[in-house]
């Protein structure tokens, strides 16, 4: 028996698993009641139930996960989110999902430190079809993103450059911490289903940064930002209102960028 997300189903799995004499049962509906919990005195003592079985069960739920490594956050009896330190290494990550109680992972906030290591993660991570919101941290020069499951909505790069079109045509917000733009040609320009998209780079003045934006065929893209450490160029301000979906922007968020009056009145 394999539950959905849905709480109902859950709650079903949960009597399947104590039937089974799965601490993920008790697990479900102890969660469960932390969550209907109302008044502060009730919320505590479901959390310390929770926490209770957590810690007493703890080798049976983790299976070799290493919480100095992996933070898990735990939603109706499974892990739906982790952190991946900086020092985990892809066997930490093989462990979450093999374990019972990482099946269900949804999201993953990661630290790459090599490519090597990242093709690795990727392959591993490439497998679970579940996941939907990645977060990866690259401190390598390049991230070179070649297979990533279909099922991601949200993901989160922070890396000097990119070598990788993304081909995530089911994305819903992409946020991208670039240092060198010189990689955006090669994204992928269609994203039928983003709502969100968020830029922050220094290289402000890279032509082909422009040239991207306005072939974007973004038909739901409602909330667009753009985070830059320098000031934004007449160009890139014009590519903007260019752009076809411009007309549909809910907010345009240009934090942290400086705005000269041409720019300004470009994008009034």
């Amino acid at each position: 028996m394999e539950p959905g997300q849905d709480l109902e189903t859950r709650l079903v799995y949960a009597d399947y698993l104590q039937a089974q004499d799965d601490p993920r049962g008790e697990l479900i509906i102890l969660q469960h009641a932390r969550m209907q919990a109302s008044g502060t005195k009730r919320l505590e003592a479901a959390a310390r139930a929770e926490n209770q079985l957590l810690h007493d069960l703890r080798e049976q739920l983790l299976e070799g996960i290493d919480l100095s490594r992996v933070a898990p956050r735990w939603r109706l009896g499974f892990i739906d989110s982790a952190v991946l330190s900086s020092e985990a290494e892809p066997r930490d990550l093989q462990n979450l999902l093999c374990a019972q109680s990482g099946k269900f992972l949804r999201g993953l906030t990661l630290t790459i430190n090599s490519q090597e290591d990242w093709q690795t993660f990727e392959g591993l991570i490439g497998a679970h079809t579940g996941l939907e919101d990645l977060r990866i941290h690259a401190s390598a020069s390049e991230l070179d993103i070649k297979t990533l499951p279909s099922s991601i909505r949200s993901l989160h790069i922070v890396a000097d450059s990119l070598a990788s079109p993304l081909d995530l045509n089911r994305l819903e917000r992409l946020e991208l911490r670039l240092n060198d733009l010189r990689s955006i040609p090669d994204l992928r320009t269609d994203y039928p289903e983003l709502k969100f998209l968020w830029v922050q780079t220094a290289d402000t003045e890279s032509p082909d940064f422009p040239a991207w934006l306005r072939r974007l065929v973004l038909p739901k893209l409602t909330d667009l930002t753009l985070s830059a450490d320098a000031q934004i160029a007449a160009d890139l301000c014009q590519s903007i209102v260019d752009a076809p979906w411009f007309a549909n922007l809910r907010s345009l968020n240009l934090s942290g960028a400086g705005l000269g009056a041409e720019q300004a009145r470009l994008l009034a």
